[in-house]
């Protein structure tokens, strides 16, 4: 099993941890009924048995509603293991079409489904737009210090998973040139990356540890606390996003929550979520990425408006918010409700 899982699955001294039979955690079979609306929300396509669910409503024609976060791993194959790409393509192959309502977070997803099925030359359901949400949270009494080594206003923050979609190796080159140009030595900054290690970044993390003229340069930490990250939020001077591709992208609505700028990308939805508030540059244009990094680092008041323009003007919706928008909006379009009995 992977890292992930044995931390779960297996005790520190490898033991097996005990678990329940499922007979012992689920009730009787739920037969579901032509006036029952089944939600996928999740991440279906690696979690959900699609055939049970389509034999299912063959049978008693239920409302069927998938939320479909993005298509990236049909437009951008080559940022994902083939397995994955293939398991994602044959789930929504056969989920898709068979949704009575498809909701999407974003009008770039919308736009995204649209195009997929207008290829593939097959029926459309209804598409509703229902964004994620964003919680700021409250004041915890204790926000921890800093790690050893990070300055408050001296180093540039990205949250993130590190996969090659994110961005993370133009970022990378950036800092090297930003290094052999004298900019870190004479500013102190660092770049500091937030996330858990990914797929296809071996080589960026072999990289990021052992390359001598980046040393103690670039931080990455990966199980991160609410608060820990509540003060890397607070102690960055700026945060960057240059993602090649989103359905949404939360980390930005998280950065602008703690009033700081982000230097974003033009990937996919995530203008929508700038809303104009911070600059959006091109993904694959290294030089741009470089110029205004170091445009940032140097002259900290070119920061000045967005910061203003974030704490004028930045709204979201919470999860509660986003959470009554679904469901007000998504089993409407539905067309069904749950008979007394149920």
């Amino acid at each position: 099993m992977s890292k992930k899982y044995r931390a779960i699955m297996v005790e520190p001294n490898g033991k097996r941890r005990p678990f329940l039979p499922y007979q012992a955690v689920f009730g009787a079979v739920v037969e579901l009924l032509s006036n029952d609306t089944l939600v996928c929300a999740g991440a279906g396509w690696a979690h959900t048995d699609i055939d049970t669910i389509r034999s299912a409503k063959l049978r008693s024609n239920f409302s069927f509603v998938i939320l479909c976060h993005d298509l990236i791993p049909i437009l951008f194959p080559h940022f994902y293991p083939k397995h994955d790409v293939d398991q994602f393509r044959t789930y929504m192959q056969q989920a898709l079409p068979i949704a009575d309502v498809i909701a999407v977070t974003s009008r770039t997803t919308e736009q995204d489904c649209r195009t997929y099925f207008s290829q593939r030359k097959s029926g459309l359901g209804k598409i509703v737009i229902a964004p994620l949400g964003h919680d700021a949270g409250g004041h915890p009494l204790h926000i921890p210090s800093l790690p050893n080594g990070l300055a408050p206003g001296r180093f540039v923050l990205m949250v993130s998973t590190i996969e090659p979609r994110k961005g993370h190796h133009l970022l990378y080159n950036v800092w090297r040139r930003l290094v052999s140009g004298g900019v870190i030595k004479s500013t102190g900054f660092k770049l500091v990356f937030v996330g858990r290690p990914g797929w296809m970044v071996d080589d960026l993390l072999a990289g990021l540890q052992s390359d001598p003229a980046i040393s103690n340069q670039i931080l990455t930490m990966s199980d991160v606390d609410d608060n820990l990250l509540r003060a890397l939020y607070e102690g960055a001077a700026f945060c960057v996003y240059p993602s090649r591709y989103e359905g949404y992208g939360l980390p930005i609505c998280e950065a602008f929550s703690h009033g700081k700028p982000v230097l974003a990308s033009t990937g996919g939805a995530i203008p929508e979520i700038v809303q104009g508030l911070c600059p959006c540059l091109d993904p694959e244009n290294e030089d741009v990425w470089y110029d205004w990094i170091r445009k940032w680092i140097e002259h900290p008041h070119l920061r000045d408006p967005f910061e203003r323009a974030i704490r004028q003007n930045f709204k979201h919706p919470t999860w509660s918010e986003a959470a009554a928008n679904f469901f007000e909006s998504v089993i409407a379009r539905a067309g069904s409700s749950p008979s007394a009995e149920r």
